[in-house]
């Protein structure tokens, strides 16, 4: 299966927009791990998790296969970013202690991808993949605002492998003895500038403004919509994503 490469071209501003995740995520991936030497984070993008993860362990290998996201993560004295598809490392056998997944399992070839799992992980060693849904903000008009770009503009311009972040990952392949893990989520307090450069990461968004003028028109009347409903007291406000994370003793 070819590498589909949504991302390499907003690279930047996937960096500056893509939220991190909570850091009681990674203590708990952590927790679950006999010994902290080394772990792979596959699908890396700008190393978002990595550089959480070189916080619990000795070192972090951290993969992608977009050399343009690669590019822009920052380097770290822990951290070895190298331009590797998911399913194909240069790792040795047997040599990992924790495998995470952020936001990109539905992107692999998984049996390929689950074989290699199998190579590298240590015994007992764990996987950990997760998504984040949907952002969210109890502020009704920008949600809903939001809701409406997605879901009525958008989302028929997604690739199909988005089916898998809306079901939370319950109807992706996992064949493995999912471990129960704790609820977590993303929760950022963002001005709108900040909104509106995260929604601009959307590969959904993308592939909809390329389909014409008047959906450039469209994007920006929401974008404007957005800017005028923003509260005028305040500079931030605040926002979420449920997190799902399946996890798995190998």
């Amino acid at each position: 299966m070819a590498f589909k490469d949504y991302f390499s071209d907003v690279a930047q501003e996937y960096k500056n927009y893509r939220p991190d995740y909570p850091p009681e995520l990674f203590v708990y991936l952590a927790s679950l791990c006999a010994e902290h030497q080394l772990v792979w984070d596959c699908a890396t993008g700008t190393g978002q998790a990595a550089k959480a993860l070189a916080n619990y362990f000795d070192h972090v290998f951290a993969t992608d296969a977009s050399e343009a996201q690669i590019k822009q993560a920052v380097p770290d004295a822990k951290i070895t970013y190298v331009c590797e598809p998911a399913e194909t490392t240069s790792l040795k056998d047997h040599s990992v202690d924790l495998i995470t997944v952020a936001q990109a399992l539905h992107w692999f070839d998984l049996p390929k991808f689950y074989a290699e799992v199998k190579r590298v992980l240590k015994p007992q060693g764990i996987l950990a993949a997760w998504c984040y849904q949907t952002i969210a903000t109890n502020h009704k008009a920008i949600h809903d605002l939001v809701d409406q770009l997605y879901w009525d503009i958008t989302r028929q311009y997604w690739s199909k492998e988005r089916d898998y972040i809306d079901q939370a990952y319950q109807n992706i392949a996992f064949p493995f003895e999912k471990l129960k893990t704790p609820a977590f989520q993303i929760q950022k307090s963002w001005n709108c500038d900040q909104l509106l450069g995260y929604i601009g990461t959307w590969s959904g968004l993308r592939n909809y403004m390329h389909a014409g003028e008047a959906q450039h028109q469209k994007t920006e009347e929401v974008f404007i919509a957005i800017e005028n409903a923003w509260p005028k007291d305040r500079v931030e406000i605040d926002f979420h994503w449920p997190i799902k994370l399946l996890a798995a003793r190998i």
